[in-house]
């Protein structure tokens, strides 16, 4: 290559530096909308969540799909402000994490939307509720409640608002109801690879919310021998995992207390009775209005 081409080279190549120094550096993108403290009801409105169907649970639950990237961080992380670390944003990743909770609760997509801002709580509820509240500011050994009564009482509804409450308390929440537990329990026989939800179910878990106790022949129809022994074994996995002060039950029912009781035999009636405090929902079915 000749002088006058090196030459000419250089002079473009400086054009092309002059240009890029000049240049004026694009705009930084416009950030999403923020999720940082967002709340259970806001999470609703804001429609982000979704559902799916969980074999495990043989129903739909409440999904959580992951938040967009808030054009605040870098993937989901921002640089700690103090430490050599990154952190999940609060605004998009970390609100995401927290909401993920209610995935990890199982709660059916019937639940979805059902919190305290739309539940006119009744002086039935009401007792319960303090009860809840208070032992999530102490975390102490507390008993437990049994809602029982007809069906149409909101009983569920109640049960879904405090699941709500309590996960936005940071409380991992598991809810589940015995007619689910018992078939997944059954598909286990076939099905070796599959686990035991009496060995699971209270992994981690602070919280348990059991729904429709009872629900399985409980006192409406005949109770086979291996249903009262699969239930026991259950029963008495709660009981000690609430005896050493690490867990809260709440039990939901339609059938009798009585009736209900009498289905299994003494040792699991006094261990019931220790756990739980019945409470009857002596109301009108909303359904039937």
């Amino acid at each position: 290559m000749g002088k006058k081409e090196l030459i000419m080279k250089k002079l473009k190549l400086d054009e092309l530096l002059d240009f890029l120094r000049n240049m004026e550096p694009a705009p930084p993108p416009e950030p999403l909308q923020s999720h940082m403290d967002i709340s259970v009801d806001e999470l609703y409105k804001r429609n982000l969540t979704s559902q799916k169907w969980d074999d495990g649970e043989s129903r739909n639950i409440i999904t959580i799909p992951k938040f967009p990237n808030c054009k605040r961080c870098y993937e989901g992380y921002l640089h700690h402000h103090t430490q050599d670390a990154m952190v999940a944003c609060p605004h998009c990743l970390g609100a995401w994490r927290k909401a993920k909770r209610i995935e990890r609760a199982r709660l059916p997509v019937d639940a979805a939307g059902k919190t305290f801002a739309n539940y006119q709580i009744t002086p039935s509820f009401e007792e319960v509720g303090k009860t809840i509240i208070n032992w999530s500011e102490r975390e102490t050994k507390e008993k437990g409640a049994l809602l029982y009564g007809p069906p149409g009482t909101g009983k569920s509804h109640f049960a879904y608002a405090i699941a709500h409450e309590l996960l936005w308390r940071d409380f991992r929440v598991r809810y589940a109801t015995h007619t689910s537990l018992l078939d997944l329990e059954r598909l286990t026989w076939n099905d070796k690879s599959r686990q035991s939800p009496l060995r699971t179910l209270l992994k981690d878990v602070d919280v348990l919310i059991l729904d429709e106790v009872g629900g399985v022949g409980g006192g409406y129809g005949k109770v086979t021998d291996w249903q009262k022994r699969t239930t026991s074994e259950m029963l008495d996995n709660i009981y000690r995992q609430w005896a050493s002060g690490e867990l809260y039950v709440l039990f939901i029912s339609n059938v009798p207390l009585n009736t209900f009781q009498r289905t299994y035999n003494k040792a699991i009636q006094s261990r019931l009775q220790e756990m739980l405090k019945p409470v009857f929902i002596d109301q009108t079915d909303k359904r039937q209005r």
